[in-house]
């Protein structure tokens, strides 16, 4: 679960690449982030920043708001019920987020 406070050492312990970290910074200041700025802020393509924002999503980092299109943004998990997943909510579900999230820098 993602509270305002954690901080960068936590996320990198939680196997967080510089990008996703960067990202939940971001997110912090501006209260959001699109595919389109993650893509500019981690220099990847979109479906890299598809891919890790799913991962930061999948962790309850972040919760994704729209479905799909230029219109969905990203941003903080506040309260539990408002990031919990039917199906994301196991420890399972989020170690697989963790190997398939780009993990690597």
């Amino acid at each position: 679960m993602f509270f305002i406070g954690i901080s960068v050492v936590t996320l990198r312990e939680m196997g967080m690449n510089e990008r996703q970290i960067k990202a939940v910074v971001h997110v912090r200041e501006k209260g959001r982030i699109a595919n389109k700025k993650y893509q500019e802020i981690g220099r990847v393509s979109r479906q890299t920043a598809s891919r890790e924002l799913t991962t930061l999503t999948d962790l309850h980092i972040l919760d994704r708001v729209g479905k799909t299109g230029q219109a969905t943004y990203y941003k903080t998990c506040v309260h539990k019920n408002e990031c919990l997943r039917n199906d994301s909510n196991d420890s399972k579900s989020q170690k697989m987020a963790l190997k398939r999230g780009g993990m690597e820098s």
